[in-house]
C-alpha cells in the first residue's frame, strides 16, 4: 500500500495534461500506476533532467524529518524497468509475476525484451515513415546528410 507521506511524479517527457502519450515506456508505467491505484501526478520533464537521460522517470517526494522546515526530499528514478521494479520492492505496486512459475517468468522476460528491445523501434518508425519523402531539404547534399540516414532508416522492408 502506499505510503500517505510520500508523493510520486512521473515525468513523462511531453506538455504536463492527461492525453496519450506516444511513448511504451509511459504508457506501461501509467498502467502499472492506474492498475494498482497507486496515487501519483503528472509532470513535464525531459531527457536533460532525468537522471539516466531517459523518459520516463519519477520523483518520490517525502518529508525531510532533518530538517524543522516543511521542504521534501525528492528521490529520482529513471528507467521503466527499475521504477517497477523498485516500486514494487516497496510493496506500491502489486508483484504481477509473483505467482508465476520459473518458466513463465522467462517467458514474460522474453516477451518483454522483444517488446521493448525490437519492436519498440516500429513504434517509432511507423509514424515518421509518411514524411520521410520530405528528406533532404531542398538545396543539401543527401550524399552524407542527415536526410540520407533518415530515408535508409524508414525505408520499408
Amino acid at each position: 500500500m502506499a505510503d500517505p507521506n510520500r508523493k510520486i511524479t512521473l515525468y513523462r517527457g511531453f506538455p504536463n495534461s492527461n492525453s496519450y502519450v506516444w511513448s511504451p515506456f509511459v504508457t506501461k508505467l501509467e498502467f502499472r500506476f492506474r492498475y494498482s491505484k497507486l496515487p501519483y501526478h503528472i509532470q513535464e520533464g525531459s531527457t536533460r533532467e532525468g537522471p539516466n537521460g531517459k523518459i520516463p522517470y519519477i520523483g518520490v517526494a517525502t518529508p525531510n524529518l532533518q530538517l524543522s522546515t516543511n521542504e521534501e526530499q525528492t528521490n529520482f528514478i529513471a528507467d521503466s524497468t527499475v521504477i517497477t521494479s523498485n516500486l514494487v520492492g516497496k510493496s506500491y505496486l502489486e508483484d504481477l509475476n509473483g505467482g508465476l512459475t520459473a518458466e513463465q517468468k522467462a517467458a514474460d522476460m522474453g516477451l518483454r525484451a522483444l517488446c521493448e528491445d525490437k519492436l519498440y523501434f516500429f513504434n517509432v518508425r511507423v509514424p515518421f515513415s509518411s514524411v520521410s519523402h520530405l528528406w533532404p531539404p531542398a538545396g543539401t547534399d543527401s550524399g552524407s546528410d542527415v536526410g540520407t540516414m533518415a530515408r535508409e532508416l524508414l525505408r520499408p522492408p
